[in-house]
């Protein structure tokens, strides 16, 4: 299936559900829990995010995302 089209999709990992992202359309991709309030941590604790990033061939409908979307959702239940 070479149509010349590929596609990077992330799915967030609660708790990144909520936290801000933004992306460039030169490609830089932001997750960033600090954009509108600070986090505070004492000594020992750790805030971790994580997503999942899906590289694939073809567009979105083609690689079917929402599919894998819903499936990486049905995981985590």
């Amino acid at each position: 299936m070479d149509n010349g089209q590929a596609g990077v999709a992330l799915f967030p990992h609660p708790p990144a559900n909520d936290t801000p992202w933004s992306v460039m359309p030169w490609g830089t991709i932001c997750v960033n829990p600090l954009h509108h309030e600070a986090i505070c941590l004492r000594p020992g604790e750790t805030y971790s995010i994580s997503i999942r990033l899906v590289a694939h061939d073809g567009d979105a409908r083609q690689a079917q995302i929402a599919e894998a979307y819903q499936d990486f959702r049905e995981q985590l239940s």
